[in-house]
């Protein structure tokens, strides 16, 4: 964005915003461009609550750029945000008001982009060359990691590297106090049991703290490694995770055998 370029956004021919280029903070990893003042930002969207279109116009010195925007369905957008949010009938829902305290913060929060990463680690998912480095914003974003409250420490799971077509690589972290130190995984290896510092394909689950992935021998997903985990947290070692399930099938034969949650155990050993 130029400089002495302002940002100018109306609502229904009416002038709502008219923002200096200097006051939007430009998104380090894209050409994303932020503004992040509260009062604003509330004035804004009351005007977008009643209002049928939107325009936002950008002006440089070489003239000025501008879009159009119907507001139909805005309202209805905020209202599902206060849903998926928790925020239906509290003090600070965007749209579904009510006396309810603000909801507590969310347990899970995406981190979608490199300037959530913890700054002590960050540069081992930002440089060319590092073990989890040379993804762009773009893919990371589409991958995306994520940050679980579990007692006072912050289990972390980020993308590391570009993976493949069908499997995509993760590692884990744990934050307490801006120190952040790596957690393992336990595994059965070819002779026994191991550990490893990375997951495939995960889901999280927070209620139950249980870390599930599936690593696929193809595309398909009729062979593979299936493992679940269980987040547990100890005053001395902080997150650890204990491993539930480990199931494998190593023939690709065009069977799946009722998905990887169906195939032979190699964990637990049957007695």
């Amino acid at each position: 964005m130029a400089p002495r370029s302002t940002v100018s956004i109306s609502v229904d021919g009416r002038q709502v915003l008219d923002i200096p280029a200097s006051s939007f903070k430009q998104n380090s990893e894209g050409g994303e461009y932020r503004y992040a003042d509260q009062t604003d930002m509330a004035k804004l969207i009351d005007a977008l609550k009643a209002g049928s279109r939107a325009e936002v116009r950008l002006q440089t010195k070489e003239g000025s750029l501008k879009a159009d925007f119907s507001l139909a369905g805005f309202v209805g957008g905020l209202i599902f945000m206060d849903e998926t949010q928790g925020r239906v009938g509290t003090v600070d829902a965007l749209q579904a008001k009510g006396d309810k305290p603000s909801a507590p913060a969310p347990e899970v929060t995406a981190i979608d982009s490199f300037d959530k990463i913890p700054e002590p680690i960050r540069a081992v998912f930002t440089g060319d060359d590092t073990v989890c480095g040379g993804v762009d914003a773009d893919r990371f974003a589409a991958v995306g990691g994520f940050a679980a409250k579990i007692g006072d420490r912050t289990l972390l799971g980020l993308p590391c590297g570009v993976g493949g077509a069908y499997n995509q690589p993760y590692v884990f972290y744990q934050e307490q106090d801006g120190r952040v130190t790596p957690v393992a995984l336990p595994v059965m290896g070819d002779k026994g049991p191991t550990t490893t510092a990375t997951a495939w394909n995960i889901d999280w689950d927070q209620a139950s703290r249980t870390l599930t992935a599936f690593f696929r021998g193809r595309g398909l997903g009729d062979c593979g490694v299936y493992n679940v985990w269980k987040a547990e947290e100890g005053d001395e070692d902080g997150i650890t995770f204990v491993l539930m399930q480990s199931r494998s099938k190593g023939e690709c034969d065009g069977n799946d055998g009722g998905g990887p949650a169906n195939w032979p155990a190699n964990w637990p050993l049957k007695k």
